[in-house]
């Protein structure tokens, strides 16, 4: 039977000995996890954690491996081949309806915060969903994979932190 990851509510399994993530601020993470849930990508996300934390350390790796900069260059190539995944839990994981749902939900939210100084000015709904669930998917595995290889989680969460930085008003 292929190991089941715990739900996002349930406890964590009992060989993880780091604690959830704090690397990402709790207003993405509460975003992230209200996106998911508007999309309808929550069960299927967990259902195929263990394939996302594989893609996730082997881009890792990839980075780690070539002569990537560190830095801005490396977070740039992780990203690049990370952000598909979400891409492509939206497109399987979800249906018109909820992308359609989820999108006008994401514009009322940032249109509520327009008052406030943002860093990125007039985002695309579409991509700032996935933006959403890619953060969400790290953050989950970080959750229950960290224990298993800390070096490689640290550095996925180092080069996903400046993307969540982006989701947060440049004044909170």
């Amino acid at each position: 039977m292929p190991e089941q990851p715990p739900s996002s509510t349930g406890a964590p399994p009992s060989r993880q000995t780091s604690p959830p993530s704090s690397a990402i601020e709790p207003e993405v993470r509460k975003l992230a996890r209200e996106a998911v849930a508007k999309l309808g990508v929550g069960q299927f996300i967990e259902d195929n954690l263990k394939q996302i934390r594989k893609k996730l350390e082997e881009f890792d790796e990839y980075v780690e491996q070539t002569s990537v900069k560190p830095g801005s260059e490396g977070e740039m190539t992780f990203l690049a081949l990370g952000l598909p995944i979400a891409h492509g839990v939206i497109h399987v994981g979800s249906n018109r309806g909820a992308l359609a749902s989820a999108t006008t939900w994401l514009e009322k939210e940032l249109k509520a915060q327009s008052g406030r100084k943002r860093r990125v000015r007039n985002p695309d709904p579409t991509a700032s969903l996935a933006v959403l669930v890619f953060i969400h998917a790290v953050d989950r595995c970080h959750e229950v994979y960290a224990s298993t290889n800390p070096v490689a989680w640290g550095n996925i969460l180092s080069r996903v932190k400046p993307l969540a930085d982006e989701v947060t008003p440049a004044d909170g």
